[in-house]
């Protein structure tokens, strides 16, 4: 569970970088791996449901998904439905060799990189045509890279309170384990 959670923070901070500039990029996807955003989940037979944060806001897996992409070899990827929307993607890469092999796939396929911080390793592009928010990001101490697409006219709508809550039950569970130790 904390596993889980400390996941889900990571990408909700990736998604808290909205606001922060950022530049537009080519191949704008319109989709992820075939799932055109906004599409319903009531569409999608071969999901799982994996995580639920209150009634809106759903975790799934795909049955047989492809856990490679380019050279990267990825540990999970689930699908971010809101209101039964398709609207995000986030991409776990264990380790640094995979989280750089999904960095170079990324630029080659969106362009050239638009870093916004240099100690983290966290790269952005932002879609004009199709609104869609792409973030990469490394987290040393976990060692796993981050992947996140945002379709942004439904991912806007997932509330801050529910990012709240995620950090709540975060620092929660935290310090648990460090009374418990």
């Amino acid at each position: 569970m904390k596993q889980i959670i400390q996941e889900l923070l990571l990408s909700a901070g990736i998604v808290l970088l909205l606001s922060a500039p950022s530049f537009a990029f080519r191949d704008e996807p319109d989709n992820f791996r075939g799932i055109r955003w906004g599409t319903s989940i009531r569409d999608q037979s071969d999901m799982v449901l994996s995580e639920m944060r209150g009634s809106n806001t759903k975790y799934y897996l795909r049955n047989r998904d492809n856990m490679k992409m380019g050279q990267a070899e990825i540990a999970k990827i689930s699908y971010l439905f809101y209101k039964d929307q398709f609207c995000g993607v986030t991409i776990i890469a264990e380790g640094y060799g995979s989280y750089e092999s999904l960095k170079k796939l990324m630029v080659q396929a969106y362009g050239g990189e638009y870093q916004l911080d240099s100690v983290r390793g966290t790269y952005r592009w932002q879609g004009k045509a199709v609104p869609v928010l792409i973030s990469l990001a490394y987290d040393k101490t976990r060692k796993k890279g981050v992947a996140s697409y945002s379709y942004e006219p439904i991912g806007k709508e997932v509330s801050r309170e529910e990012i709240s809550k995620l950090l709540f039950m975060y620092l929660l569970m935290d310090s648990k384990c460090a009374r418990g130790k």
